[in-house]
């Protein structure tokens, strides 16, 4: 770490003073982030990643891609690719909740189960069984099933990590008016 709080990181250093400046801030507490040069797969082989220290810190990054993950014990892992060129980078992690996201999927879980005993009670019991009211039990354990799968979705989609550049930081390029019509052709 140099004067200031600026990191330079040995995979990826650049001379100080020569590179462009990537300040990164996290909505919760320790934060680590790590970076690797390219755009890298979140689930590939190899880690490239360089742990660059815990947000908030500022980086200095040659012009380039680079690919940010970040994660803490109490945070889902957050992945983005960023393109860093010549203007100073903001960068905020916005942390998802580790615990929210398991809760998510023991719902998602529960209600997949649900769903499926819903259909082996459909397809396994007799439809000229009369003393079993299949429709009856099937139908409302695949509905609520699916729904009950979808709320722990919202759950855990709900608690991603996301790794966003502030809308101020983005050039804004004006859009010319756009419209579909129909074509015919003869």
């Amino acid at each position: 770490m140099l004067a200031g709080g600026l990191v330079l990181a040995a995979n990826i250093a650049v001379a100080a003073g020569t590179g462009t400046q990537v300040h990164v801030t996290a909505t919760a507490p320790g934060v680590h982030v790590f970076v690797a040069r390219g755009d890298v797969d979140a689930n590939g082989a190899d880690d490239p990643f360089e742990d660059v220290g815990a947000a908030p810190l500022t980086i200095e990054l040659a012009p380039g891609t680079y690919t940010f993950e970040t994660g803490s014990p109490a945070t889902t892992v957050g992945h983005s690719v960023v393109r860093v060129g010549s203007m100073p980078l903001e960068l905020q992690v916005k942390a998802g909740n580790a615990t929210m996201k398991l809760l998510g999927s023991v719902v998602m879980a529960l209600g997949a189960v649900a769903a499926v005993a819903g259909v082996v009670v459909l397809a396994s019991v007799s439809p000229s069984d009369e003393n079993f009211p299949r429709i009856p039990v099937s139908v409302p354990l695949i509905l609520g099933g699916t729904a009950i799968f979808g709320g722990g979705y919202a759950l855990s989609r709900s608690a991603r990590t996301d790794i966003v550049t502030p809308r101020s930081e983005i050039p804004t390029v004006p859009r010319a008016s756009i419209f579909f019509a129909p074509v015919i052709r003869f």
